[in-house]
């Protein structure tokens, strides 16, 4: 299988410690293999990704019920560039099809930037081996 990735805004309306997010498989099963985050920093900083089976929701404040996935020190992208994280530093994440997967990105200083978005529909995604 190809693969693929999946983009989303570069807006910062806010800045935290960390963000979560569900991502839900659609009719195939997918493989999260590392995640790109966005930061001000153009330092180096620590970084960890948590997920868990199923939503985040309700499980915001529960740390025995996520997994870490990645821990890696970064080079900051800066606002407005994404900051990778290295894929062997990242535990590959299955996420079988119509599941729902969790995700947690955290660093140690209020840097992280996002934007709220909602969205009925989420964002979706298809190619050739599936869809988000």
């Amino acid at each position: 299988p190809l693969p693929l990735s999946l983009a989303t805004t570069l807006a910062s309306d806010n800045g935290s410690f960390g963000i979560m997010f569900d991502v839900v498989a659609g009719e195939k099963s997918i493989d999260v293999t590392s995640i790109d985050f966005h930061t001000d920093l153009t330092s180096s900083t620590n970084v960890e990704v948590w997920t868990k089976v199923g939503s985040y929701v309700g499980f915001e404040e529960n740390s025995s019920a996520w997994t870490e996935v990645a821990e890696d020190l970064v080079q900051g992208g800066g606002c407005g560039d994404v900051t990778p994280i290295a894929t062997e530093k990242f535990a590959n994440v299955r996420i079988e099809a119509g599941s729902k997967q969790a995700f947690y990105i955290t660093l140690p200083t209020e840097s992280l930037l996002y934007t709220n978005y909602y969205h009925a529909e989420g964002i979706h995604m298809e190619g050739t081996d599936g869809n988000i």
